[in-house]
């Protein structure tokens, strides 16, 4: 009788055992995503199958690097794939500056382009380097055809005013009259500043041409006026005394400043600056090809005080 008892306690536990179903497998799955896991029937142990399938909204999303559209940062949100003469490059999650150096890892496996990027943390500026295997630009056409823009080191413009320091007046610095036409211009004789430059770069097996050329430059005066946007450098007018303030500049990059600065204050004065727009049209060996353009503002600006000239009837002396 003993042994029929402990007989039917041994079949109960090992049905209840057999029919047991585990809890499921957890998975760490990203938003859009399902998962499903297959198991032999009673299954209890073994090898087990996992299926995971995402919708095309969750997969199609940039994390990080270019894209048709643009750049993205590893969020996947959009920013601009330049800003102040940077790059932005994904592996560094940064804006960088390229280096001209290009370096050889000590393995001999691959070459790598180095990058000075910003960072948030104290250090304030850090290297990367990429790496560049064979057959890799560096990324897109355009983000190479970027980088090599960045390399030329274009340089923030010098200004240039048709305004004088007059003799014994030294104290009123640069100054100019209400109503004559300021001539305005940028230097050229630096072609970093102004000028057409048409570079050339080979990276694995892909040729890119770059025409990079000075196409436009706005100043603002300081009156609250409107920028003069002129599509040539300016025409420098250099000192003298005998030349009628109201001639015009030859290539019509000028302004005529309608308000006063503060009389007897020589610190009353208005600022001129000058940002000069850069066209650059880019193709490769493979037939695409493209534009971009790249804003360089001044940095070192002159200040004018605008006065004012009276005509003063003085009757001749008596003979």
């Amino acid at each position: 009788m003993l042994r029929r008892l402990l007989l039917l306690i041994v079949i109960t536990l090992i049905s209840t055992f057999v029919s047991f179903s585990p809890a499921p497998i957890p998975l760490s799955l990203a938003d859009g995503c399902s998962s499903s896991v297959k198991r032999q029937p009673g299954q209890i142990s073994g090898t087990v199958t996992a299926q995971v399938s995402c919708s095309s909204s969750s997969s199609s999303r940039s994390k990080g690097g270019s894209s048709a559209s643009g750049c993205f940062d590893r969020h996947g949100v959009a920013v601009a794939c330049t800003q102040g003469g940077q790059v932005w490059v994904s592996g560094a999650n940064a804006y960088c500056s390229p280096q001209s150096t290009r370096a050889r890892s000590i393995t001999g496996d691959g070459d790598f382009l180095m990058y000075i990027c910003n960072s948030p943390g104290p250090v304030g500026r850090v290297p990367y380097f990429m790496p560049v295997s064979s057959g890799d630009t560096g990324g897109s056409p355009e983000m190479m055809a970027r980088t090599t823009v960045a390399e030329l080191g274009l340089k923030p413009p010098q200004v240039g005013v048709g305004a004088y320091v007059y003799p014994g007046e030294e104290q009123w610095g640069l100054s100019w009259w209400i109503g004559a036409p300021l001539w305005l211009w940028v230097d050229d004789t630096d072609t970093h500043q102004w000028g057409s430059h048409t570079l050339s770069v080979s990276e694995g097996g892909l040729t890119l041409n770059v025409v990079v050329k000075a196409t436009q430059v706005s100043f603002n005066v300081g009156d609250g006026t409107p920028p003069v946007v002129c599509w040539s450098q300016g025409t420098p007018r250099p000192w003298n005394p005998n030349e009628l303030m109201s001639k015009q500049s030859p290539s019509r990059c000028e302004h005529r400043y309608q308000t006063l600065n503060e009389q007897g204050n020589p610190d009353s004065r208005f600022t001129v600056s000058a940002t000069v727009t850069w066209t650059a049209t880019w193709n490769t060996t493979t037939g695409q090809a493209g534009s971009f353009t790249l804003d360089m503002s001044s940095t070192n600006n002159p200040t004018i005080h605008i006065g004012e000239l009276r005509v003063v009837r003085v009757p001749n002396p008596p003979r």
